[in-house]
């Protein structure tokens, strides 16, 4: 009976392995089956299947059967890995995903963006970037990039209209006596959602600019959409996905669409990630695709 044991764990450990290799290795577990029946090991395989994989084998009369009924069952209970693999990186990265859509479960989470610079009239100005706005953790710092800028004003706005305007305005922080480029700690608090205008005073000619600067706690963070294709020309004539992945005319690939803006929702541009690595298997492949695309929407 331990002999017997033995056997199916060997057998598992076998069928296991190719199954891992992707779901287009259907031809190798063909193959596999054909070569237990060689070696008298069908028996085997079969409660294999029963005890390993939870198949009715009295429902599988002939090997065809076997070939046939069963790969998808063993699929989905060996895709458990991946699955589990994306769920412990979800978790790591503190998101979650319903449908198609990737959100945050960080409670201090929020996105920050800042315009280019503006005229006084709030017009887009032909001038070179003189701040950036940072976080540290919970904590935003306001970059001075142009050494000329000797004040900064901070105040609360309400951005509307097109192009957007300024209303509402009320002063909030001064940081004054600026006199190289350095950072300073804001006081805008990053618990909720908030709309600022900054407004920069350079001297040696004295030029005054503005930033609209927005912080969303939006906690939805963009899409990521798992495809399966073929390129056009095998698009209609290749069957066989084996073949397909061995011939590398077939692809896998996720695109990812991170949210720029949320008045209006405005997705950035989608990225595709399609690198395929044919020494590694297509649930490998499909994770390290998963971990560029968690990376970019949490960034």
């Amino acid at each position: 009976m331990n002999s017997d044991r033995k056997k199916i764990n060997k057998i598992y450990s076998q069928i296991d392995k190719i199954a891992l290799k992707g779901k287009d290795n259907y031809l190798e577990y063909c193959q596999y089956i054909d070569d237990s029946i060689e070696k008298s090991d069908y028996d085997n395989l079969l409660q294999c299947l029963y005890y390993s994989y939870y198949i009715n084998i009295e429902k599988l009369i002939t090997v065809d059967d076997v070939k046939n009924k069963t790969w998808n069952q063993i699929r989905i209970l060996t895709n458990l890995t991946l699955t589990k693999k994306i769920k412990k990186l979800y978790d790591s990265k503190n998101v979650y995903q319903t449908s198609f859509d990737i959100w945050s479960q960080d409670p201090k989470y929020f996105i920050i963006s800042i315009s280019n610079p503006l005229s006084v009239t709030y017009s887009s100005a032909s001038a070179s970037t003189g701040i950036d706005v940072t976080r540290n953790n919970s904590t935003l710092n306001i970059d001075i990039l142009n050494p000329k800028i000797y004040e900064i004003v901070i105040s609360k706005a309400i951005w509307s209209g097109t192009p957007s305007i300024p209303s509402n305005i009320e002063k909030y922080q001064e940081i004054r006596g600026i006199t190289q480029s350095s950072s300073y700690e804001l006081e805008i608090p990053t618990s909720f959602d908030t709309q600022w205008l900054i407004n920069t005073k350079e001297r040696a000619p004295f030029r005054e600019l503005n930033y609209k600067f927005n912080l969303s706690t939006n906690k939805y963070l963009g899409q990521i959409i798992e495809i399966d294709d073929y390129n056009d020309e095998t698009k209609y004539l290749i069957k066989n996905r084996q073949f397909a992945r061995i011939t590398k005319t077939r692809r896998n690939y996720l695109e990812v669409s991170k949210v720029i803006s949320y008045q209006p929702l405005i997705f950035d541009e989608p990225l595709i990630l399609e690198d395929y690595d044919y020494s590694i298997s297509d649930d490998e492949n499909m994770y390290r695709k998963y971990v560029t695309a968690v990376n970019l929407l949490t960034s």
